[in-house]
C-alpha cells in the first residue's frame, strides 16, 4: 500500500516555462527536496505539486513517525544534509537469490538481479530479459532519515537537445501518470530519476519493490529518449 501526502505549489504561466527556467528549477529542487514534483495543465498554465510518498509494506502498519517523517519532507532547510549513514544501520540484509525468487513470485521476471555493497552506498543492477540486453542500475545512499534511490537516464548532452516541451513531457508532466519515481534534471544536466523512504522502518520488501519500480521507470524513459541501453 501506498501512503502519499501531496498538496498544491504554485501556477506557472507559460511565458515562465522556458528551458533555461525548467533547468535551474529542477536543479534546484534535486538539491534541497526529498519528495516528487509534478506538474497538472490548468487553464492559466501548469498547476505545480509536491507529493511525498512512502510504502506500507509485509507488517501493513504505519507508525506515527512514518507519517511526521512524509510532512516533514516538505519543510526541509535549503540544502539537504549529505551526511553519509553507514547503510548497514538501516537496511536489510540483501541476498541476490532471494530477490530474484522474489521477483519471479510477484512479477514473472525472467532476468536477474545483482548487488554490490559499499559502507556507505549500494549498487543494485536489475537485467530485464533472460537475453540480458536491457539493464538498469540504482544507486541507493542514505539522505536527511531518507533511503534514497537514484538512477541515471540521460545524460547532459541528451538533454542539451530537448525541447522545453519534451524537457516538460519528460518530467513534471511524466510524474503526474506515475507512483513513487520522480524525474527531474540534476543541477550537472542529467536527467535522472530518484525515489525515497523513511530509512528507520524501511523492510526488506519496501527496499526491493522500490528499487525494481525505479529501474522499469528509468529504462522505460531512456528506451523512449533514445532506445540505446546505455544506464
Amino acid at each position: 500500500m501506498r501512503v502519499t501526502a501531496v498538496d498544491a505549489v504554485e501556477v506557472i504561466t507559460p511565458a515562465e516555462l522556458t528551458k533555461p527556467f525548467l533547468l535551474e528549477r529542477q536543479a534546484t529542487l534535486y538539491q534541497n527536496t526529498l519528495y516528487r514534483t509534478y506538474a497538472i495543465r490548468v487553464k492559466d498554465g501548469l498547476k505545480l505539486c509536491r507529493d511525498a510518498e512512502m510504502l506500507v509494506g509485509d507488517s501493513d502498519l504505519t507508525y506515527e513517525a512514518d507519517i511526521v517523517g512524509l510532512f516533514g519532507r516538505f519543510v526541509l532547510p535549503a540544502g539537504i544534509d549529505e551526511k553519509l549513514l553507514p547503510l548497514d544501520d538501516f537496511l536489510p540484509r540483501i541476498d541476490e537469490t532471494d530477490v530474484n525468487t522474489y521477483l519471479t513470485d510477484r512479477f514473472h521476471w525472467n532476468g536477474t538481479f545483482n548487488v554490490k555493497r559499499r559502507p556507505a552506498s549500494l549498487s543494485m543492477v536489475f537485467k530485464f530479459d533472460e537475453d540480458r540486453r536491457r539493464k538498469h542500475l540504482i544507486r541507493v545512499s542514505y539522505r536527511r532519515g531518507c533511503c534514497y534511490f537514484e538512477a541515471t537516464v540521460a545524460d547532459w548532452s541528451v538533454v542539451d537537445s530537448f525541447s522545453a516541451g519534451k524537457l516538460l513531457r519528460c518530467t513534471w508532466l511524466r510524474n503526474r501518470n506515475i507512483d513513487l519515481v520522480g524525474f527531474l534534471v540534476r543541477p550537472d544536466g542529467c536527467l535522472i530519476a530518484r525515489a525515497m523512504h523513511p530509512a528507520y522502518s524501511l523492510t526488506w520488501e519496501e527496499l526491493i519493490f522500490t528499487a525494481f519500480v525505479l529501474a522499469v521507470e528509468a529504462d522505460r524513459m531512456e528506451y523512449l529518449i533514445k532506445e540505446e541501453d546505455e544506464y
